[in-house]
């Protein structure tokens, strides 16, 4: 997913992850990672994992 940025020219869009479990849920959890200027990125293994357990717990998962 695409989120829309006022930053201007240098980024058009915030770019986000969205997972969802299987089953119906009714909570949702915001992952953030380390910092990018520390090799940060929404695909760190923390997050990843952290993800991984939430989802299996029935908690969806939004990552940007």
């Amino acid at each position: 997913m695409n989120i829309p940025s006022p930053a201007g020219s240098t980024a058009d869009y915030l770019e986000g992850w969205l997972a969802t479990p299987e089953q119906p849920w009714s909570r949702a959890a915001v992952l953030c990672h380390p910092h990018p200027l520390y090799g940060g990125s929404m695909h760190d293994a923390v997050l990843e994992q952290l993800a991984s357990t939430l989802l299996d717990a029935g908690i969806a998962c939004l990552r940007f």
